[in-house]
């Protein structure tokens, strides 16, 4: 979320923007960063799996964490754990 705020802001700085309601940009741009990254994981090879976000890979890479794969259930039974 931090760096996510800090694009926010240079944004804004970078253009002089005015917002008549900063809160409510704040909410638009968050949502937007919802919306766009689905489409960025695409752009990186990934497949887009409902329920998972950027975090949920691993870094550099198309691989769910086991903590993702366990909540989505992948790969694990319905208790949560591994089969053997």
């Amino acid at each position: 979320m931090p760096q996510i705020f800090a694009k926010f802001v240079s944004h804004h700085l970078s253009h002089g923007s005015v917002l008549a309601d900063w809160p409510a940009g704040w909410n638009g741009w968050c949502l937007d960063e919802l919306r766009f990254a689905s489409t960025r994981r695409m752009r990186q090879g990934r497949a887009y799996i409902e329920g998972t976000t950027d975090a949920d890979y691993l870094p550099n890479s198309n691989e769910l964490t086991d903590e993702a794969r366990r909540r989505i259930g992948w790969g694990y039974d319905k208790w949560g754990k591994k089969p053997k």
